[in-house]
């Protein structure tokens, strides 16, 4: 909330003092920092999510294998008929989410089982 307030307020007052170059930078910095505590509050709400952390632990190994896991589940979905388009921001974050989390339950718990020296186990 204090980042929304804090954005629409400035934005109103900033449209008007643009062309000072030293407002601007330090508006662009006073959003960037903004944006790294509202990370940092995320992250920390999160912490204690169980798949979250798994994912997090095996991210190298986990996007190494998401291409493979979005090429598969692009053609059995074409198979049956369905085509999946990815139409903005969210979606794809949301997509890129399901298929981490389906290459974590398939792929790498595979790998951990039966070939741990490949994931670097």
């Amino acid at each position: 909330m204090f980042f929304s307030i804090t954005l629409g307020y400035f934005n109103r007052t900033l449209s008007m003092l643009n062309f000072i170059p030293i407002i601007n930078s330090f508006y662009n910095l006073f959003i960037t920092l903004n944006l790294i505590f509202f990370n940092i509050m995320l992250a920390y709400l999160l912490k204690d999510i169980k798949l979250l952390q798994e994912v997090g632990a095996n991210t190298l190994t986990l996007c190494g294998t998401e291409g493979i896991v979005k090429t598969l589940i692009d053609s059995v979905f074409s198979l049956v008929g369905i085509n999946i388009i990815i139409t903005g921001q969210l979606s794809a974050l949301i997509y890129t989410f399901i298929c981490l989390v389906i290459a974590y339950k398939t792929v790498y718990c595979f790998l951990n089982e039966k070939y741990p020296i490949l994931i670097g186990k």
